[in-house]
């Protein structure tokens, strides 16, 4: 399966994002598992100048895609309206 990919910025070229929201390294060739938070959504933790940061997955593939892609291509929980304008 071929999907759209970008690079996640603020790495250095060192991860990509597909349209479903899988992250991919370029480093080590291989997609990341996500985790779950204590709230049920998905989480990443992405390395990059010499720390390592955890992510919302889908606040990083809104970044991303944001006005490309409709939201249904996202594979993943999704965050509750309120909670994307308070953070």
């Amino acid at each position: 399966m071929n999907e759209l990919r970008r690079i996640i910025p603020g790495y250095n070229g060192l991860y990509e994002m597909t349209e479903s929201g899988r992250i991919f390294s370029l480093k080590r060739h291989q997609f990341l598992s996500r985790e779950g938070n204590e709230y049920g959504f998905h989480t990443v933790k992405l390395y990059g100048n010499d720390k390592a940061t955890n992510h919302n997955v889908y606040r990083l593939w809104k970044e991303i895609f944001s006005g490309d892609i409709e939201s249904s291509s996202f594979k993943g929980a999704k965050l509750k309206r309120d909670q994307v304008k308070r953070n």
